[in-house]
């Protein structure tokens, strides 16, 4: 148990040393937060409400949507939209909730990533695939119902019990602190 998640802590500080981007993944309800403060904490795309299909196969639609959705934030923020009426503002506020709900944690999602975290193989199928047809490697916590084969640094564990997640995110957030401490290697 402990070779997978030193496998894990290698493969993370080799892609933070290196300046990589790390996106983390955990839509299922225990994960939810645990995901989301640590991809604020570091600075990291994370996806904590619904993986969008195509988000890494068709990268490059879905940063000009991402694009869009910063800029319809920005203009409201810096009072671009009280130009339109009321109605037409309701119509954007709308749009941008709607849309924070679907890129709401992918703002620092400005490439493809080096190497994908993700909490539970099987409520992630989707997010796996895509991986895989692009050959990113893929770090997962897995319950023993799921196939390790599809999983390049598969962590055996309870996916679904949040102190399990919370442990093994622990233990994963401590290798990337250390290795933020380190001087970025360029290559």
């Amino acid at each position: 148990f402990s070779f997978e998640i030193k496998d894990a802590k290698t493969i993370l500080k080799t892609v933070v040393k290196k300046g990589g981007l790390i996106l983390f993944v955990g839509t299922i309800p225990a994960a939810k937060d645990l995901v989301k403060t640590l991809g604020e904490k570091f600075g990291y795309p994370y996806v904590v409400e619904r993986w969008l299909g195509g988000t890494l196969t068709n990268f490059k639609t879905i940063y000009q949507r991402l694009q869009y959705y910063l800029k319809l934030k920005s203009d409201r923020e810096t009072g671009r939209l009280e130009k339109y009426t009321k109605k037409e503002r309701v119509k954007f506020d709308k749009e941008i909730a709607r849309l924070t709900v679907l890129f709401g944690g992918l703002a620092l999602f400005t490439k493809l990533p080096d190497v994908l975290v993700v909490v539970s193989v099987s409520s992630h199928e989707t997010t796996i695939r895509e991986a895989r047809r692009l050959k990113i490697p893929i770090i997962s916590l897995m319950s023993s119902d799921a196939d390790p084969d599809l999983i390049d640094y598969p962590i055996p564990a309870n996916d679904r019990a949040r102190s399990s997640i919370s442990w093994i995110l622990q233990r994963l957030a401590k290798a990337i602190e250390e290795a933020k401490k380190e001087p970025i290697i360029s290559n």
